[in-house]
């Protein structure tokens, strides 16, 4: 079946490190019980915008301008009938401890009765450059809240900061927290440009990546939750 690949330079989620290549892959076009067709478009828009990392970054702000939130993407997914809520929130929670090296320690909020969740996972070393004796390392925290009915699911997953650890053979280390939209691509006259680039990719990256895969495994681990509701929402 035909995939989308994205190349991306160096990349950590969780216990996933790519140091070379990223792959994402659009949802197969096959009947499915979970369907959002947003993630594949916004999969195959972002492949699309592949070049050099500042104008691919550049590409991914005007296709995906930021919200108050940052770097944020809000997809409903929905079934093709009723399921269990538990079941699916213990599904989400082995989800992050199958995505993620933190595992279920990432979830932050697991609440039964609102029936939400919400975690965070580092990701570490998304952005790097090296020139003339300096350096800039960028990592990262991506945020989630996942909401459930009983026959829809809203995947909420953002980056709001940049953490950025610079270091120079004449100056003394520096390592602060910068806001996603005071950072480039968003603000163009600031520092870390070559490194910035590469996180603003690989920050989009992530949460399409998480989208895709969260979609894939509760397709493959679904039939155990399928029961009829009413639900007027």
């Amino acid at each position: 079946m035909k995939k989308d690949y994205l190349l991306c330079s160096r990349f950590l989620i969780g216990a996933f490190y790519m140091i070379c290549s990223l792959a994402i892959s659009a949802q197969e076009n096959i009947t499915t019980f979970f369907s959002c067709p947003q993630v594949k478009g916004d999969v195959e828009k972002f492949n699309s915008l592949k070049k050099s990392d500042k104008k691919w970054a550049e590409g991914i702000l005007s296709f995906h301008p930021i919200t108050t939130n940052g770097i944020q993407y809000t997809y409903l997914i929905e079934s093709k009938d009723t399921f269990i809520i538990d079941a699916m929130m213990n599904n989400t929670r082995a989800w992050f401890d199958k995505t993620t090296s933190s595992g279920i320690m990432a979830i932050k909020t697991f609440d039964k009765e609102k029936h939400v969740i919400e975690a965070a996972v580092a990701l570490e070393k998304i952005g790097e450059a090296s020139t003339y004796g300096k350096i800039s390392v960028v990592s990262a925290i991506i945020n989630y809240q996942i909401s459930f009915k009983h026959n829809r699911i809203k995947f909420d997953v953002w980056v709001s900061n940049f953490n950025i650890y610079s270091a120079s053979n004449f100056a003394s280390n520096k390592a602060f927290v910068v806001p996603v939209n005071k950072c480039y691509p968003v603000d163009k006259t600031g520092k870390h440009k070559a490194s910035l680039a590469m996180a603003f990719i690989n920050a989009n990256s992530a949460c399409l990546n998480s989208a895709n895969s969260f979609i894939k495994f509760i397709e493959e681990h679904h039939k155990e939750n399928i029961k009829s509701y009413d639900d007027n929402w």
